[in-house]
C-alpha cells in the first residue's frame, strides 16, 4: 500500500473517530471546582449517566478559577473534546466583591466568544452554555441546607461546628462520604428536596453577593435529570428530588 493510500486510510479513521467523539460528547458537562477535593468528591459521587461528565478540582478562586476553567475548556477543544456545558463551582469566602462580580462577566463574555466563533460553533451540537455555581460563603452551606433553612450570615469558621452537630460526625472538608451521609438522612422532611427548596428560597431573598446564598441545586438537578434521562420540561416540573 502506497503512502497516499495510507494517508487516506488514516484520514478516514480520524474522521470516523471525530464523528464518534462528537456523538459521545453531545450534551457533555465540564465541571471545574474551586476546591481540589471537597466539591469534586461530592459531585463524583453522583451515579454515572450516559452523558460525559468531567470533573476537575482546580484549587483556585474567583477570577483565577474562571480563567483556569476557560483554559481547560479551550485545551480540551484543541483535542476535539467540545464540552457543551461548563459549570464553575466556587465559594464567595472572603474575596472582595469586585473580583466576585467580575467573574460572572468573564463567563458571560466567554459564552459569547464560543458561540460566535466558527471553529467552535460547527463542532457543537447546540449553543455552548456556562454557569457559575456559587455558594456564599462556603460550599458547606449547601450541606447545611439539607437540615435547616438559614437566612442569616454564617462565618466560614462556623460551618464545621454546625455540620458536626447536624451530621453527627467530625466533619472533614476532603471527606468522600458526604454524598452518602446526605443520601441517608432519615427525616423525611429533610434531605435533598428540602435543600433545593431552601436554596431557591434564599435566591428569591438574596443575590449571589449576599451571605447566605447558593445555586448549587441547579447543578445537582442537572446531574440527576441527566441520569434519569428527563427532558428539560420534565426536570423543571419535578419536585421530589432524592439522591440516587
Amino acid at each position: 500500500m502506497g503512502s497516499d493510500d495510507l494517508f487516506k486510510k488514516q484520514k478516514v479513521n480520524n474522521n470516523k473517530k471525530n464523528k464518534e467523539r462528537k456523538k459521545e460528547f453531545k450534551e457533555s458537562i465540564l465541571i471545574v471546582c474551586e476546591g481540589e477535593k471537597t466539591e469534586p468528591n461530592y459531585f463524583k459521587s453522583f451515579p454515572k449517566s450516559g452523558v460525559e461528565v468531567k470533573i476537575i478540582g482546580e484549587g483556585k478562586n474567583t477570577n483565577s478559577l474562571v480563567d483556569a476553567a476557560i483554559e481547560h475548556w479551550e485545551v480540551l477543544a484543541e483535542d476535539d473534546y467540545y464540552y457543551e456545558n461548563m459549570y464553575i463551582v466556587m465559594d464567595r469566602d472572603s474575596f472582595n466583591t469586585e473580583n466576585y462580580n467580575k467573574s460572572f462577566k468573564i463567563v458571560e463574555n466567554f459564552i459569547k466568544k464560543v458561540n460566535s466563533k466558527k471553529k467552535y460553533k460547527h463542532k457543537l451540537s447546540s449553543d455552548f452554555k456556562a454557569s457559575i455555581i456559587y455558594t456564599n460563603e462556603s460550599f458547606e452551606l449547601w450541606y447545611l441546607l439539607h437540615y435547616d433553612y438559614y437566612n442569616s450570615a454564617i462565618a466560614r469558621d462556623k460551618y464545621k461546628e454546625l455540620l458536626d452537630k447536624k451530621m453527627n460526625i467530625d466533619y472533614e472538608k476532603k471527606s468522600n462520604n458526604i454524598y452518602n451521609i446526605l443520601k441517608n438522612i432519615t427525616d423525611k422532611n429533610k434531605g435533598l428536596q428540602f435543600a433545593i427548596n431552601n436554596a431557591i428560597k434564599l435566591r428569591k431573598k438574596n443575590k449571589p453577593q449576599d451571605n447566605p446564598s447558593t445555586n448549587v441545586d441547579i447543578l445537582v438537578k442537572e446531574l440527576i435529570c441527566r441520569y434519569l434521562k428527563l427532558t428539560k420540561t420534565e426536570c423543571n416540573s419535578k419536585n421530589d428530588f432524592n439522591y440516587l
